[in-house]
């Protein structure tokens, strides 16, 4: 009888002690899953959100430089500009003029034109 009792209560002490251990255990790995799970969705949102801009100014730049060779006249425009004392009489307006202007400035900055050409527009241009 008393091995009985003793091993009741031995049972009773092992529940008591479980029941409250693996519950506060559960809740445990469900609010570190949760805090984790918190973190990663931030962490990719943030990637996320790095590449667009990294897409965006990558697209932004293109379409800038798109923009730029829409607008620069083709190399038989300078080559009739150099024939015509500095002025394509094909397309003569102030807009395409400034345009081969700047154009052969940017070319003298970035090294690609002769900058010591005896002639007011430089034809020695490699294309790089």
């Amino acid at each position: 009888m008393l091995k009985t009792l003793y091993s009741k209560l031995l049972a009773l002490l092992v529940l008591s002690t479980l029941i409250p251990a693996s519950t506060i255990g559960m809740y445990g790995i469900f609010s570190s899953t949760q805090a984790i799970s918190e973190l990663n969705l931030n962490r990719i949102k943030k990637q996320t959100n790095d590449r667009v801009r990294n897409i965006e100014s990558f697209l932004s730049h293109t379409q800038k430089n798109l923009q730029f060779l829409v607008t620069t006249p083709p190399f038989q425009g300078v080559i009739r500009a150099r024939e015509g004392g500095g002025v394509d009489r094909e397309t003569s307006n102030l807009k395409t003029s400034r345009t081969i202007a700047l154009s052969l400035r940017s070319g003298e900055r970035n090294g690609i034109c002769d900058r010591n050409s005896p002639s007011a527009i430089t034809l020695k241009c490699q294309v790089k």
